[in-house]
């Protein structure tokens, strides 16, 4: 930090070095002053905490071109050895130890050593000694039965404390005394609970009516925890399977019983279960929601029931409209450079080292036909995101002979794998690139409909982080691999699908 006419460099964990100039007499009538330089050097970090007792000693270094001194905003509270050196050698800096007393009063305490050479201040250290405060509880979280009733946490402290219920008033209540000064007991009452499992606070006040503990109670009652309250799947048939924690007997019933499209298996239980929730194909392009709710039943009429509600979603089928790689198709959309590169009207032809690549795609869901493939043939499909420090790529690579292989580079993922498939026969191979619902970017990889491979850039593994909206630029490139035997790949057709509105 720079001060003009009193100049100040101030550093951190590093020797600083201070060279001072005197201050020049403005009065028009004297004859000016000679300048008078100062170089002070010292090692020292800007805080230190200390504990109340046996505080570990500060060590700091100082050297200075002149005299100088170390000393404390409260003398009283500390041993300073050596206070004060003479101008001396700056390389050879003089050990300064700083012994804090101990702290008898409840609160902290704050002090600043100061370092000085003539009347130039060459940094402001501050220390932070904890007070004695304490506070211990034998139970600082209390369950409770259902029925309620009396209950103490005894506490141990050398101050003075006030208790207050900050959470869950209506039902608990706090008897007898609720202040103490030194240790003591905190005594409350919960009524009987006759709903849902629930939960108080304590909070415990210091001396200086600051809250500097808690006491957690939670009464039992009636337990309904689905795993889930939303569902999102896609437009497929599937069983959908809900974990849910209860103590008590429970039924599911649809809001909207004209709802067709999903049912039921079993709809009474007994405790913790599974909920199976069977979903029908979608044959819609519309996003379809239903809610359907989860109730606690009993026999004694005094229960207040619980009820959860529970939200599913089913996307629509991925129907982009394919297009055929024609002449114009291609001189359009996609740059293609390398040998080995031909059109047949309706197909894209690539031979080895061939290739072709579109930017500025959307994210979403691309697709891509490929003809059968003679035995020798090897092909490449790649999803490149290129956006500041992100540089990532998704691949598909296939051939005849080995099968075919997914990878995601560039994150650092483990995201890896192989399947078969026949290559004797039209295959699809697809992307679905989009936000999940913490806005983290998420793919899938698909081979003929089916998701074979899925990768979150969460960061949750040690790889990329990619977050939602995108600052970079998607590219998509297809192709030949390089090296391969002059089989040809046929490229039938292309298409693209934009990220599901979900309507959230």
């Amino acid at each position: 930090m720079k001060y003009i006419g009193n100049i100040r460099f101030m550093a951190r964990g590093i020797m600083a070095v201070l060279p001072a100039l005197a201050v020049l007499s403005l009065a028009s009538c004297q004859e000016e002053e000679p300048m008078k330089s100062v170089d002070l050097r010292y090692l020292a970090e800007d805080s230190y905490s200390l504990t109340a007792s046996d505080a570990e000693p500060i060590t700091l270094y100082v050297s200075s071109t002149d005299p100088w001194t170390v000393f404390s905003q409260h003398p009283d509270w500390c041993t300073i050895s050596p206070s004060e050196g003479e101008a001396g050698v700056l390389s050879e800096p003089t050990e300064v130890t700083v012994t804090y007393n101990d702290n008898t009063g409840l609160d902290d305490r704050i002090d600043t050593l100061i370092i000085q050479s003539d009347y130039w201040i060459g940094k402001w250290v501050q220390v932070i000694q904890k007070g004695t405060a304490y506070m211990e509880f034998d139970t600082p979280e209390v369950s409770l039965t259902q029925e309620g009733g009396t209950t103490s946490v005894s506490l141990s402290t050398n101050h003075r404390w006030t208790a207050t219920v900050t959470a869950g008033a209506e039902w608990l209540t706090l008897e007898g005394a609720v202040t103490g000064d030194g240790d003591g007991s905190v005594t409350f009452t919960a009524e009987p609970n006759k709903g849902e499992v629930r939960t108080g606070i304590i909070s415990i006040l210091d001396h200086n009516d600051v809250e500097c503990a808690v006491i957690t109670v939670t009464q039992e009652g009636v337990q309904l925890d689905p795993s889930v309250t939303l569902i999102k799947t896609d437009w497929k048939a599937k069983e959908y399977v809900i974990h849910v924690e209860s103590n008590s007997e429970w039924t599911v019933t649809k809001d909207d019983p004209d709802v067709a499209w999903y049912s039921f298996p079993q709809s009474s239980f007994t405790g913790t279960q599974d909920l199976v929730v069977s979903i029908l194909e979608s044959p819609t392009n519309t996003v379809r929601t239903a809610t359907f709710t989860i109730s606690s039943v009993s026999e004694d009429e005094s229960v207040i029931p619980v009820s959860k509600q529970i939200t599913i979603k089913q996307s629509y089928q991925f129907l982009p409209d394919m297009i055929e790689f024609t002449q114009s198709e291609i001189d359009a959309t996609w740059m293609v450079w390398g040998y080995g590169y031909s059109s047949n009207g309706d197909d894209l032809i690539m031979t080895s080292g061939a290739r072709s690549e579109s930017r500025f795609r959307e994210i979403g869901y691309h697709t891509f036909k490929i003809k059968s493939m003679d035995s020798d043939a090897a092909f490449r499909l790649e999803l490149l995101y290129n956006g500041g420090a992100y540089d990532v790529m998704f691949r598909w690579g296939a051939d005849a002979t080995t099968g075919m292989t997914f990878t995601e580079q560039g994150s650092n993922s483990n995201l890896v794998g192989v399947v078969p498939f026949d290559y004797s026969q039209p295959n699809e191979f697809s992307y679905y690139f989009a936000p999940n619902d913490e806005n983290f970017m998420y793919v899938e990889y698909m081979l003929n409909g089916d998701i074979v491979g899925t990768y979150t850039f969460d960061g949750s593994d040690g790889g990329t982080v990619i977050p939602y909206p995108l600052e970079g630029q998607i590219t998509i490139l297809i192709g030949a691999t390089a090296g391969a035997a002059e089989d040809a790949v046929v490229f039938d057709s292309w298409g693209h699908c934009p990220v599901i509105d979900w309507g959230d």
